[in-house]
């Protein structure tokens, strides 16, 4: 192999290695822009996340809330049901 020969081959695998490290750095730059991508995905999904994590707090609370209000009139029905008849006892005394 002469000079010339030997040049022309060390061009062709300069050219090479030029291109694959533009490949290389295509999809480095191709990767990075998926990772901002996911990254901003993954924001939105933990900033949903969050305000479902709230509204299930918040109704968590409000079904708490209406489950003591239930007891709380169960309670009063039947404080009513024990005046009721207390009521009409003592109206059938007075009348007798």
């Amino acid at each position: 192999m002469n000079n010339k020969d030997a040049k022309k081959e060390l061009e062709g695998i300069v050219k090479m290695l030029v291109r694959r490290d533009f490949e290389l750095m295509m999809d480095r730059e191709d990767r990075e822009e998926e990772v901002k991508k996911l990254k901003e995905i993954k924001r939105k999904f933990e900033a949903q996340n969050e305000e479902l994590n709230k509204i299930n707090r918040l109704m968590i609370g409000r079904e708490k809330r209406m489950i003591s209000l239930k007891k709380e009139l169960e309670e009063v029905k039947k404080e009513k049901e024990k005046l009721r008849k207390k009521l009409d006892e003592i109206s059938q005394e007075q009348e007798s």
